[in-house]
């Protein structure tokens, strides 16, 4: 999140969209192996007042190699 500004209403949606582009394997240099093809992404809003959870899960067609 440094690179982002880390943005207090942003913070979850960076995350989630990284995990999505993890997932794709389209994150470029900050590519990480993917083995299990899920990911989640979390953020808290507010004074600890709003909390969210996401999971992003590829289906199988997804893990496929070209």
């Amino acid at each position: 999140m440094i690179g982002c500004g880390h943005a207090v209403g942003a913070t979850g949606i960076m995350s989630t969209g990284e995990a999505t582009l993890q997932l794709r394997e389209e994150a470029g240099k900050h590519q990480v192996p993917i083995t299990k093809g899920r990911a989640i992404s979390h953020s808290i809003g507010g004074p600890g007042a709003a909390y969210a959870a996401i999971i992003v899960m590829a289906n199988e067609e997804g893990l496929e190699k070209p």
